[in-house]
């Protein structure tokens, strides 16, 4: 791949990360304001862009005309609300996994469209097949993935709310006199 077609693959993907997130959270992220909503989306974009290309801290915060260590930040910010906050968490693995489906799904229809015949080697049309077949398997796996992550988030709402009622009959037994100590 010629560095021309580098770079015009990153700047196609850093278009689709800032159209994604603006979508998702119904903001102009390269609005200039230190809004908690408008920080956060441009936190995800940070994000990923930075997982999804070899962009350097300086390139992405030249395409948001911010300095290379407000994005840094950010990304450490957004990396301890992840781990706390599970709200931050879903919204970023929502993004992300549209993300990887929109990208897949090029790459499907690039692949699709190429003629095998095309191609003489039969090198090629073996990893093609080979792309295509993962790509199958790829798709099942995130299928179960999200349903074993709504199952998880089933079961942490259901834990919380079981917890929360065990908590208020403890003080009402202890209340009424039903527990000595």
């Amino acid at each position: 791949m010629r560095v021309i077609d580098k770079i015009e693959e990153k700047k196609r993907v850093t278009e689709l990360v800032i159209d994604i997130v603006q979508n998702f959270f119904e903001l102009n992220i390269k609005e200039k304001t230190r809004k908690r909503e408008y920080v956060l989306a441009r936190s995800f974009c940070y994000k990923l862009i930075r997982e999804n290309t070899k962009m350097t801290l300086s390139e992405i915060a030249k395409l948001f005309n911010k300095n290379h260590a407000t994005v840094l930040h950010n990304l450490r910010q957004l990396d301890g609300y992840l781990e706390y906050d599970h709200s931050v968490s879903t919204d970023y693995l929502s993004l992300n996994s549209l993300l990887i489906t929109i990208l897949q799904d090029k790459l499907l229809v690039k692949y699709s469209q190429d003629e095998e015949s095309d191609y003489d080697s039969p090198k090629y049309i073996e990893l093609v097949n080979d792309f295509k077949e993962l790509s199958k398997k790829y798709m099942k796996l995130r299928e179960d993935y999200n349903q074993l992550s709504v199952s998880s988030t089933e079961l942490s709402a259901k834990h919380k709310r079981m917890s929360e009622l065990y908590y208020k009959r403890e003080k009402y037994f202890q209340r009424n006199g039903f527990i000595i100590g």
